[in-house]
């Protein structure tokens, strides 16, 4: 009577032995990117949550462990352990298949190298804003965090830098060029675009009141 049954009764059947074996790889995986997660992902976005819930989520009655919950230590529970797959696995899961590949490895961060600078490319710095084809010192402010002038540029950030790298060439990258200009320290003239007309106006309101 075996032609009456989908799968013949002397033929294993593959749903089962397919599901059967993702049990298992996920039993054996740790709960991580390249773990659990990594093995799902080969199947996340074939099959719906409930599907993938329904067929993974079952019961290890092969294994136990013993709950103590102290009162006066009298209550002993025995508890079967469950392995479940959450939806938050599956979301993880499918996330790592579409970045990744499915049951790919997780791609490694890219390893950033950050190099000093040396004391000559600093000095080059220095010399640079200390011009005052560059720079206007302002005479009375100054920056809070260090205490030192406010530097008033002549020109815009991109152009300084065009002319500083003409000038040192061998000199500091533009990344590091254009974070040390980051702060209160260096203004470039734009920026006080509408403080300027506030000071003249109030200079003239000044000298308004002091003829009067």
């Amino acid at each position: 009577m075996g032609f009456l049954v989908s799968a013949p009764i002397h033929m294993s059947n593959k749903t089962n032995i397919f599901w059967s074996c993702f049990k298992q790889a996920l039993k054996d995986n740790k709960k991580n990117q390249d773990g659990k997660r990594r093995v799902l992902s080969i199947i996340a976005n074939d099959f719906t949550y409930q599907e993938l819930q329904t067929n993974l989520n079952v019961s290890d009655y092969g294994k136990t462990d013993n709950i103590f919950i102290d009162i006066t230590n009298i209550l002993k529970i025995n508890v079967s352990i469950e392995l479940k797959v959450g939806e938050h696995t599956i979301s993880e899961s499918r996330k790592h298949a579409n970045m990744c590949g499915y049951g790919a490895p997780p791609l490694s961060k890219p390893v950033i190298t950050r190099s000093k600078l040396n004391d000559e490319q600093l000095k080059q710095f220095d010399l640079f804003f200390s011009d005052k084809e560059n720079i206007n010192m302002s005479s009375y402010k100054t920056e809070a965090k260090t205490g030192l002038p406010v530097l008033y540029l002549q020109d815009s950030k991109s152009s300084l830098w065009e002319k500083f790298h003409e000038k040192y060439p061998d000199g500091m990258q533009r990344t590091a060029f254009m974070k040390r200009l980051q702060g209160s320290r260096y203004i470039y003239k734009e920026n006080m675009g509408v403080f300027v007309p506030f000071v003249m106006n109030m200079d003239i309101k000044f000298f308004q009141k002091s003829f009067r």
